[in-house]
């Protein structure tokens, strides 16, 4: 996790880059437990939601934010 923004007024906390662990400890539950970790903190801080924006292809993106209850959204641009 590489850093998280704390938008009190939204009710909202965005994960500024998201989770990231190394090819050869994947499948550790260190993903898990740094995303699950990140979600307690902004509970704590009183926020309702979080949001990730990544790109297609990440690992995370696939397989980790969905257990949580993440959601693709598709930007058009």
């Amino acid at each position: 996790m590489n850093g998280m923004i704390i938008e009190k007024r939204s009710g909202i906390g965005r994960f500024f880059t998201g989770v990231v662990v190394r090819s050869a400890e994947r499948k550790l539950g260190i993903g898990s437990m740094l995303l699950h970790r990140s979600l307690s903190d902004i509970k704590a801080e009183g926020l309702r939601n979080a949001e990730v924006e990544t790109r297609d292809g990440i690992t995370a993106s696939k397989y980790l934010y969905p257990k949580y209850g993440g959601k693709k959204h598709t930007v058009q641009g």
